[in-house]
């Protein structure tokens, strides 16, 4: 299969880097956000994890995706394959899916807060992950869909972002 997933190069330096070395088991943080997003009222929670290759390096790994619908609108998060760049000459690579875990666990939990205290509403929170349909009938997270609308949304002024938002133009 070829990889239409985020790749998280972390090349390891001297010293303590955050998650590079966590213990924490993968399926411990994919467990935890699980429970977490029920916890917040998400129903049809799935999980989905397929083998794959990094091509670019030619390295096995997993994908691993968590789906969910909270009050009708339907969510996806999805791990970046993380793998840590070590030797002298950064020529050694090796995933460790731990590291994904735990930043996205923590990542999920942080938007979580913003809920607890009433801060945003559950949508706005983890509007990040949330599955639109784009103009060409595909399904992706808005994030995804303004990574890809990068250059097109920075060309638009901030005019413009005003009157798309209901606002008026000085």
């Amino acid at each position: 299969m070829t990889m239409p997933h985020k790749i998280l190069e972390i090349i390891k330096k001297e010293g303590k880097m955050p998650y590079v070395e966590t213990t924490v088991p993968f399926d411990k943080s994919f467990a935890e956000i699980q429970q977490l997003l029920r916890k917040f009222g998400c129903g049809d929670v799935f999980t989905r994890s397929q083998a794959s290759t990094i091509p670019k390096i030619k390295v096995p790994c997993t994908i691993h995706s968590i789906g969910f619908v909270h009050k009708g609108s339907k969510f996806l998060i999805e791990f970046p394959v993380t793998v840590v760049v070590m030797g002298k000459f950064g020529d050694e690579r090796k995933v460790n899916m731990n590291i994904s875990g735990r930043i996205v666990l923590n990542k999920v939990k942080a938007l979580l807060v913003d809920v607890e205290i009433g801060h945003l509403t559950f949508e706005q929170s983890m509007l990040p992950y949330q599955l639109v349909t784009d103009r060409n009938g595909r399904t992706l997270t808005i994030l995804d869909m303004v990574d890809e609308n990068r250059k097109s949304l920075q060309d638009v002024g901030a005019i413009e972002c005003l009157m798309l938002s209901g606002g008026t133009p000085p």
